[in-house]
């Protein structure tokens, strides 16, 4: 901040000099006033200046506002807008968990309409030490205190505490009550609302705590750390998203061909990778073959699972959507079960026993890695809406499998649906009409370009979104490491070795431990 300030006096000055000689030039001669007029300038360039930094001197918590005195939980209930306050836990790694509700603006800009009660977990263990502000993109999981591998991986790695938020419009953090059809239901899920709670937030607990701040996410949730970066610049200490994607359009197939042409390169070779993704695919190209069967079964399920289908989203269109989805599930969750994919690929088929057991392995397959959570009433609804709006959302591409069939007939959905295909499921045509806001992805590749903030990127180079990550960018603030052994759960604690000492020394750094 004083670099800034320091930079602006020197703006001012060379506004003054060049303000003064413009009006001292004739013929060598002083202008009538222009000694006076100096004088003036010079005065307001002065309290310009003045102004700048004593602004800079400021805390982002003014010292009256502070609470110092009291137990944690003391001060916890002191808070304006903290609730229910409940401790939750004490476990090895944190002295104190516990639960409350905040209470939160449901629009910012119109504070007038009303509040919400927004979920927050917070792991405690003293006032000096750093915090991590976990900005996740959907409901809060449980017992997130427990997990060494998960948002909060850096409350594990360095002694401090942690803060863990519900996404507004998520879980129990419901700013509206839900009315999927209706289209003012989603007038506050946007990005900048999104990182104005976390501002607030922010905000209201600088007045306890006293260590410096990095705010991180995984997925969705590494998404609204770097966005809460671009609303508000300077916020925090340090910014680390984990795999985030960050898509282009509002149908992005670029992970299409990245699954079955580039993925597993860096891990598994050039030569293993591509007989996996073969098998993915031989995979898929089975399950269309069992399509008529298959199709009415998985449908069924997920009716009977309580997911509520469009008139669009036909057994035909829904399965069709699932095999395409268990590609991309495979590699981003389970590469690990490679072997038994294999295994049941190449299961017999001689009797009606045969091929009715593998058709049973099969759907287990399909069922529990690409279930239909894209339904009206699914849990996941409201990041479609924010896709839609700003996020950008992935697109279908059954190129790949309509040529290893070498029978379109197979594949339900027609070319010209493809692009559209995933919007057209989730709603009814005409009972709904949002619009797109404006894609994110761009001005977030700007602001990394030019950002002052530190940033630590961790992406793994065997997960589909890998395909949709930020662009490198040539700035010393941010900072890229790619797990080459890993997809989607790619962790500091996942990267080889000189990678994560790396990486934890910038932590340190930016975090002020010295330990």
């Amino acid at each position: 901040q004083y670099k800034k300030y320091i930079v602006d006096t020197m703006y001012f000055l060379l506004i003054y000099l060049s303000l003064y000689n413009i009006m001292t030039l004739d013929k060598g001669k002083i202008r009538e006033g222009a000694v006076m007029k100096k004088k003036i300038l010079l005065f307001i360039c002065l309290i310009l200046c003045f102004v700048g930094v004593v602004g800079c001197k400021k805390p982002s918590v003014p010292e009256d506002n502070r609470i110092t005195e009291g137990t944690i939980e003391e001060r916890l209930e002191r808070l304006d807008r903290v609730q229910d306050v409940k401790l939750i836990t004490t476990t090895d790694n944190f002295e104190y968990v516990f639960s409350f509700n905040f209470i939160q603006y449901i629009d910012h800009s119109n504070k007038d309409a009303g509040t919400f009660t927004q979920k927050i977990e917070m792991g405690f263990n003293d006032f000096d030490l750093p915090n991590v502000f976990v900005t996740t993109g959907y409901f809060m999981s449980d017992n997130n205190y427990e997990y060494e591998y998960n948002e909060n991986e850096v409350a594990f790695l360095i002694k401090s505490n942690y803060i863990y938020v519900e996404h507004r419009y998520f879980g129990e953090s419901l700013p509206v009550e839900i009315d999927y059809y209706n289209v003012h239901t989603w007038d506050y899920l946007t990005t900048k609302q999104a990182a104005d709670d976390l501002h607030d937030i922010c905000t209201e607990f600088k007045r306890i705590l006293d260590g410096k701040w990095v705010a991180t996410g995984i997925s969705k949730g590494g998404i609204t750390a770097t966005l809460y970066a671009y609303y508000y610049p300077g916020e925090m200490d340090l910014y680390m998203p984990y795999v985030a994607p960050f898509i282009n359009s509002y149908s992005d197939t670029r992970w299409v061909k990245y699954i079955y042409e580039e993925i597993g390169d860096d891990f598994y070779g050039k030569e293993l990778a591509k007989e996996m993704r073969d098998n993915v695919l031989a995979f898929q190209v089975k399950l269309f073959e069992y399509k008529e069967v298959l199709s009415p079964r998985f449908y069924q399920d997920a009716l009977d699972e309580g997911v509520l289908v469009t008139e669009y989203l036909n057994p035909k269109y829904a399965y069709d959507m699932a095999v395409m989805d268990l590609g991309f599930a495979f590699w981003q969750y389970y590469q690990y079960l490679y072997d038994y994919l294999v295994q049941v690929l190449t299961m017999s088929e001689d009797t009606e026993e045969d091929i009715q057991a593998k058709q049973d392995e099969f759907y287990v397959w399909l069922y529990g890695t690409a279930s239909i959570n894209y339904g009206t009433n699914s849990a996941f609804t409201p990041y479609f809406i924010q896709a839609y709006q700003e996020l950008g959302n992935i697109g279908y591409d059954f190129s790949y499998i309509r040529e290893a069939l070498g029978d379109e007939d197979f594949v339900s959905i027609g070319k010209e649906d493809e692009k559209d295909i995933l919007w057209k499921c989730m709603f009814d045509d005409g009972k709904i009409n949002i619009e797109h806001i404006g894609l994110i992805a761009p001005h977030i590749e700007n602001m990394l370009k030019n950002t002052k903030d530190k940033f630590i990127i961790i992406y793994g180079s065997s997960d589909p979104f890998y395909s949709v990550k930020t662009d490198d960018v040539d700035n010393p603030n941010v900072t890229y490491f790619v797990d080459k052994e890993n997809a989607h759960s790619s962790y500091i604690q996942t990267l080889n070795a000189e990678d994560m000492a790396k990486a934890l020394a910038l932590i340190k750094e930016a975090l002020g431990v010295n330990e």
